[in-house]
C-alpha cells in the first residue's frame, strides 16, 4: 500500500512542477517524511479538516491559502498534510535546538545540525539564534 501512496504522490509532485512553489514547501515536506517513516497520513475519510477534492488547489496552492489563515480544499490531502504537519514538527525542533544552543556548542551545534540536514535553508539557523538572544541564554559566537 506504501508503494501506491508513493507512486499517487509523485504524480502530485509532477502536477506542481508548472507552479510557482512556496519556497519552504520542499522543506516541510521532506522533514515530515523524515521522522514519519510509514507516510500514511490522514487521508479524507479521517482528517476532518483537509478536504479532498478532485477540482481543488494544488498542495501547493492549498498551502499558500492555509499559510494565510484559509482553509482550502486540494486534489492532494497527503502532500498537504505533510507539508502543514512537517511546518509544525520543524518549527518545534528549531525551538529545541534553540534551548539546547550553547550546552552543546554554539556555532559549532550549527554546524552539526547543517552537515546532519543540508537541505535545510539558512532561516532555520538563523531562527536557533535569534531566539536564543531573545531569551539571552548564551553568546553568539559560542
Amino acid at each position: 500500500m506504501e508503494d501506491l501512496l508513493v507512486r499517487k504522490d509523485s504524480l502530485a509532485l509532477l502536477n506542481l512542477k508548472n507552479e510557482k512553489i512556496h519556497p519552504d514547501f520542499w522543506i516541510y515536506v521532506k522533514w515530515y517524511r523524515l521522522w514519519d517513516k510509514s507516510f500514511i497520513p490522514p487521508t479524507n475519510g479521517s482528517n476532518p479538516i483537509i478536504k479532498k477534492e478532485n477540482n481543488g488547489y494544488s498542495a501547493n496552492k492549498a498551502f499558500l491559502k492555509w499559510e494565510n489563515g484559509e482553509k482550502a480544499s486540494t486534489k492532494h490531502p497527503r502532500l498537504l498534510f505533510s507539508a502543514l504537519q512537517g511546518k509544525v514538527n520543524l518549527n518545534f525542533q528549531i525551538k529545541q535546538w534553540a534551548e539546547g544552543f550553547i550546552e552543546c556548542g554554539g556555532k559549532y551545534y550549527l554546524e552539526e545540525i547543517r552537515l546532519e540536514f543540508p537541505f535545510l535553508r539558512d532561516w532555520v539557523f538563523e531562527s536557533i539564534v535569534k531566539s536564543n538572544l531573545k531569551n539571552k541564554k548564551c553568546n553568539v559566537h559560542g
